[in-house]
């Protein structure tokens, strides 16, 4: 089964920019302006809520925002619908979209997003559960699909075990998150 719901997180350079306000702004300036590929509806400022979403894009075939989820500031690209014909493909499609928004992201805030280290989180747990055989498969699906896009030397895939997650710590019902 291909997971719908994926999502793909960039770490800022700059650790200390944990502020969502310029977020926000940034936010609705993609709405108006069309900015990025895609149905974008409406932008929520979470900043309120500790390790949370933070600023939030919403969107019809995505969501995107700048969050402290796992404790790291860093842009998320969440992908909740699209059909595609393959996991590989899908992780493909997820990543392109994830760095086309990056890149969108540092071009009007100046901010650098590191491309190497950028975590992988596959959020339908029925379809990607954490099973031994489950897991070497998708880890092997994202290495080809991360490949083309960010080089081989970047493409190396490692599981983020429960216990690094810091939403997740031990629970082995955790979503699965790969680390490239």
């Amino acid at each position: 089964m291909i997971p719908q719901r994926i999502r793909v997180k960039l770490y800022a350079e700059d650790t200390s920019q944990t502020d969502v306000e310029p977020f926000v702004a940034l936010f609705h300036g993609f709405i108006r302006e069309a900015r990025l590929p895609g149905l974008w509806i409406d932008v929520v400022d979470y900043g309120h809520v500790r390790r949370g979403p933070g600023a939030l894009l919403v969107g019809h075939e995505a969501d995107l925002s700048w969050d402290l989820l796992d404790g790291r500031p860093g842009l998320s690209y969440t992908r909740k619908r699209g059909e595609a014909p393959s996991l590989e493909q899908a992780l493909r499609e997820t990543l392109e979209h994830a760095l086309e928004a990056a890149a969108a992201v540092e071009a009007r805030s100046g901010l650098r997003l590191q491309r190497q280290g950028l975590s992988v989180t596959l959020i339908d747990r029925l379809r990607a559960p954490r099973e031994p055989g489950r897991i070497e498969q998708l880890r092997l699906a994202l290495g080809a699909a991360a490949e083309p896009l960010l080089g081989s030397r970047h493409a190396s895939v490692d599981e983020v075990s429960p216990d690094d997650v810091a939403t997740d710590r031990g629970d082995a019902r955790a979503a699965v998150t790969l680390r490239l």
